[in-house]
């Protein structure tokens, strides 16, 4: 029995330090800045294809990176309401990263999630980033 017990409490530690790895892992990897990102690509994420959205322009490309890099991951629930925006981010080498973003013009507040949503969790948006990319989503 305290073979057993042994063998339980030594798997359980190796899958606690295997866990945390991976933690590490996605979570540096989800905000990559490996390589520049020449456009941003923004849909309606209702599907209705009615806010299909390029950002090329350097300034509002800053504005979504540094809003992603300024939000602070959040432990805990969130509400389950559907996200409104999918955003692409191309890379100069033709590589993607995918977000799903809670934003809405003139609303305080948002947050982001990588795709696929196993990855990480759910990231807060500063308020002041949440109003930028509301009005730059809303202006197009």
């Amino acid at each position: 029995m305290k073979k057993f017990l042994t063998f339980i409490s030594l798997s359980i530690l190796l899958l606690a330090a295997c866990g945390t790895d991976n933690a590490d892992t996605s979570d540096s990897s989800d905000k990559g800045d490996e390589q520049n990102v020449t456009s941003i690509f923004v849909t309606d994420a209702s599907n209705l294809g009615s806010t299909d959205k390029t950002f090329e322009k350097q300034e509002d490309i800053e504005a979504f990176l540094t809003a992603f890099e300024r939000g602070e991951f959040h432990e805990g629930p969130t509400t389950a309401e559907a996200p409104n925006y999918r955003v692409t981010l191309t890379h100069d080498g033709g590589s993607t990263e995918e977000y799903l973003l809670w934003v809405r013009h003139g609303s305080p507040g948002g947050r982001y999630q990588t795709v696929p949503a196993s990855l990480t969790g759910v990231y807060i948006l500063t308020d002041e980033d949440a109003a930028k990319l509301g009005n730059l989503l809303a202006e197009r």
